[in-house]
């Protein structure tokens, strides 16, 4: 699950499971637009006097957002682009990241790693019209008191799972609110 680097620091390779939200489907089929950047992307920052991080959850993120859209629309499926590899779909959903950020517990002079991270969501239509760009900002923080046992892997294992609890949240609030946002309740009343 993770590799310590060196005195301070972390590497954190995410590998999380993420639950199906139980929510009232959208009834449309939805594809999912992500890219390589998306996929693979990694939270980097060196902090002075404690070393470089690095947390990987890419993979993660993809998994959560797939899971998240396989309850939130009555289909859920990936696609490789727009117009006609998303001609199946009748929406398109397209997830990037607009920054995360982590803090360890010497900035937040607690015990607790925090992570933030704030993603833009957009539905379009196939052929490109935007049907909702919207922001969503998740949190999650754990604490390194729950880690102790594991000895030197203590930083590495709290972060990893402060990410993880951010991921959670990213995929519950995407579950709940976005469907209660006007661009989609608008476009669901026009296909009526």
């Amino acid at each position: 699950m993770l590799l310590l680097a060196g005195c301070g620091g972390a590497q954190v390779d995410m590998q999380g499971s993420y639950p199906l939200p139980l929510v009232q489907p959208i009834p449309v089929h939805a594809g999912l637009l992500t890219d390589a950047a998306f996929k693979g992307y990694a939270h980097e920052e060196s902090i002075d006097g404690y070393g470089d991080w690095r947390v990987s959850f890419g993979e993660d993120q993809q998994r959560m957002l797939e899971q998240t859209a396989r309850g939130l629309f009555a289909r859920a499926s990936n696609i490789t682009g727009m117009g006609e590899a998303a001609f199946d779909a009748d929406l398109v959903l397209k997830a990037n990241v607009v920054r995360s950020e982590i803090s360890i517990p010497q900035q937040t002079q607690t015990e607790f790693f925090e992570v933030r991270i704030v993603y833009r969501i957009e539905l379009l239509e196939p052929h490109g019209r935007e049907v909702l760009n919207w922001t969503v900002s998740a949190y999650g923080r754990s604490d390194t008191r729950n880690f102790r046992v594991l000895g030197s892997s203590e930083s590495g294992a709290a972060l990893a799972a402060a990410t993880r609890t951010a991921l959670r949240d990213a995929s519950a609030l995407i579950a709940r609110q976005l469907p209660m946002q006007p661009g989609i309740q608008t476009w669901l009343q026009q296909r009526r």
